[in-house]
């Protein structure tokens, strides 16, 4: 049970870290930096951004940015928007240039409206 005890908050604070750019790069996990950059809403990295991380060459930039677009296409679906606002999650115009960027915000605008209703006397 002491184990239990002990190893019991080692396990938790492994379960809350987090990837940072620098692991994805020195691992050269292309595609989960990419990821990562879409899910925290950063623009794409340029070549030489990609190359002082370690991308030198240009299939690796290739991976990159084809999977910036993926993952942005998926990120900027107007059906998870609404749930993205009620969560309380920030959008910042991330998906502003796709065509359907409006209906995203108005989306996320609905839902976060929606989740501070509950806050209302009726």
């Amino acid at each position: 049970m002491k184990k239990l005890i002990v190893l019991l908050p080692v396990l938790l604070a492994a379960g809350c870290t987090s990837t940072s750019t620098l692991d994805l790069a020195q691992n050269q996990d292309w595609t989960g930096l990419a990821e990562r950059d879409v899910s925290l809403q950063l623009p794409k990295r340029s070549n030489e951004s990609l190359a002082e991380l370690g991308a030198n060459d240009m299939g690796e930039k290739e991976v990159y940015l084809t999977s910036y677009e993926s993952s942005k296409e998926k990120f900027c679906d107007p059906s998870r928007a609404f749930k993205m606002g009620f969560m309380g999650e920030r959008y910042d115009g991330f998906c502003d240039d796709r065509n359907d960027g409006w209906i995203f915000y108005q989306n996320w605008n609905i839902g976060r409206g929606s989740s501070q209703m509950d806050h209302f006397p009726f």
